[in-house]
């Protein structure tokens, strides 16, 4: 066992607090799975001192570009992480925790005595937080790290160091380092411990327990690193004699069978094996692809995976892969193991055009009609297509289209017609009409009068006559008439009249005479008559009354002497 890290309390008495111990870490080979435990060991006076806790492994002579950081390592028992290959190889760790019952996350006051990076040996303050540890004063805690990694084949050999980092808070930490060498993998493979694997093989012995369950999420590549299987923890892995699987081969075929008809292989193929070996739940094989192998044409989303099937001895096509066009990357999930690749669909192009659509087909004159047909592609590689629009057997639009294979692309066009009449639609030998309403000019304005009326017939002098008629205008327009009414042809005031297109309006005049008689009333064409009654007429002549006229006579002559003798009385 290497004690690579120690921290102490510094009162009432030296305690170890906190151990980093590395109990295996043997050598390894480079492109190989290497596998080793470290542990941390939480002392009983310590409180919740630990924050997080990372992972690193890298080269003693370039630790600066041959390194790999595992963040924040599982701190429940049994819980695992795996961190993906981001140019240092994939890592699997599983914590496993010796007192998990009194192992959780809570607050305290945390100090220590020991060595700190970076202000070295001393004694260490962290103050009151959160953190995860054991319960004071209930005994040790040690939690076990069970770690594989596959180092890249391409790292060089030579003396690395794993170090583990302990945190007490984001930034305060205790460490640990321990050594290690990796050599690159001798004739023949190896790696794994058990029997050496044959290169392109993995041994499954870290990974797979006696039931045949994955106790880790795997991943296992090609030596090209093209192919790639994950398999995740809890998967039950089975030969076909119903035994737990012990290796996994991913391996170039030489001689690979024969794509079918109109498509291409994109890459190798791998034989991935032993045949007959099973998985449950299903397992995630995952290509990557080199774009500039995809045929020109070929819609990158729809490159699939393909399986042979020695059986019947011919490719089956999946159609539930995933595709990456940015990772460049093909997912499949399968259960069962045979030689895998990826196929480009490659038939050509065939174009064919339908659903001619005519909307609306019948139009006011200056109203657009929308014309549109469906391009299909039936073939797998993209295709261009030349649409031409003919109106009246006239080419009036031209449309170049590009069409993906095995897709439909609607096109879309206009007509705009001024001239009545019906035309004729031809887009690539579909045809239809439409037809475009003839253009109505409204007519102007046309009065016609009628319904003469005189009310009453016949009235006294002075009494008032109405003279009414109908003014109608039978013109599109509206527009405005002059009435004139004539009486004896002498015209009475006129009246202009706003008549609306299509209605008739009615226009009244009155007039009264003082002068009995019968008057003839006259406009555009029309003519009554109405009479005015004569004064009353002078009663039949009687015979004279003379005694009342001599009498009358009499009393003048009386009255005109008297009035004569006084006068005369009064000048003398």
């Amino acid at each position: 066992m290497v004690v690579a890290g120690l921290l102490w309390y510094s009162s009432p008495l030296p305690l170890a607090a906190l151990t980093i111990n590395f109990p295996t870490l043997p050598d390894g080979n480079l492109g190989r799975i290497y596998s080793f435990t470290t542990t941390v060991t939480v002392e009983n006076m310590d409180l919740l001192p630990i924050d997080h806790i990372d992972m690193q492994m890298s080269n003693v002579a370039d630790p600066i570009n041959y390194v790999v950081t595992c963040s924040s390592l599982p701190l429940s028992n049994g819980e695992s992480k795996n961190y993906a290959d981001t140019g240092g190889g994939a890592v699997a760790v599983t914590a496993t925790i010796s007192s998990a019952s009194d192992w959780g996350r809570g607050y305290g006051y945390r100090t220590g005595y020991g060595y700190r990076d970076p202000e070295g040996q001393g004694e260490h303050q962290f103050g009151y937080g959160y953190g995860y540890g054991y319960a004071t004063g209930q005994g040790t805690v040690t939690i076990t790290y069970s770690v594989t990694w596959t180092p890249p084949s391409t790292w060089p050999a030579g003396a690395y160091n794993v170090k583990l980092l302990v945190y007490g808070d984001s930034s305060k930490k205790f460490s640990g380092t321990s050594s290690f060498s990796l050599t690159l993998p001798p004739a023949g493979g190896g790696g794994g411990g058990g029997a050496p694997a044959a290169p392109g093989c993995n041994s499954l012995t870290p990974y797979i327990n006696t039931e045949g369950v994955f106790n880790l999420t795997a991943t296992f590549q090609s030596q090209d690193g093209k192919a790639q299987l994950t398999i995740n923890r809890g998967t039950t892995g089975k030969d076909n004699n119903g035994s737990p699987l012990r290796q996994i081969c991913i391996l170039n075929m030489t001689e690979p069978p024969v794509p079918p008809a109109d498509t291409k292989i994109i890459g190798l193929v791998y034989n991935i094996s032993p045949d007959g070996a099973t998985f449950t739940p299903p397992i995630t094989l995952t290509f990557t692809y080199d774009p500039a192998q995809v045929p020109a044409g070929v819609d990158q989303k729809k490159l699939a995976i393909a399986t042979w099937d020695s059986a019947a001895s011919k490719w089956i096509i999946s159609d539930n892969c995933t595709v990456d066009t940015t990772a460049r990357t093909i997912s499949v999930p399968i259960s069962h193991f045979t030689p895998f690749t990826i196929i480009a669909r490659t038939r050509p192009a065939d174009l064919v055009v339908s659903g001619l659509t005519i909307s609306p087909t019948q139009v006011d004159a200056g109203q657009a009609v929308s014309i549109s047909v469906q391009v299909a592609n039936k073939g797998d590689l993209a295709g261009s297509y030349k649409l031409t629009l003919k109106i009246n057997n006239t080419a009036v639009d031209t449309r170049d289209i590009s069409v993906a294979g095995g897709t439909t692309q609607t096109v879309y066009f206009t007509s705009t017609q001024s001239t009545g009449g019906t035309y004729n639609v031809d887009v690539n030998g579909l045809t239809g009409t439409f037809t475009v309403k003839p253009v109505v000019v409204p007519t102007p304005a046309a009065f016609t009068t009628s319904g003469l009326s005189i009310s009453p017939a016949e009235a006294e002098v002075g009494e008032t006559v109405t003279i009414s008629l109908l003014v109608t205008n039978s013109g599109d327009l509206s527009g405005t008439y002059k009435v004139t009414v004539k009486v004896d042809n002498i015209p009475l005031p006129s009246k202009d009249v706003t008549v609306a297109d299509h209605t008739s309006q009615q226009v009244t005049f009155t007039t009264a005479k003082a002068m009995g008689g019968t008057y003839t009333v006259t406009v555009d064409g029309l003519s009554g008559t109405f009479t005015i009654k004569a004064g009353p007429p002078i009663g039949p002549t009687t015979a004279m009354n003379w005694w009342v006229i001599g009498g009358i006579i009499a009393a003048v002559v009386v009255i005109a002497v008297v009035v004569s003798l006084t006068v005369r009385r009064r000048a003398m």
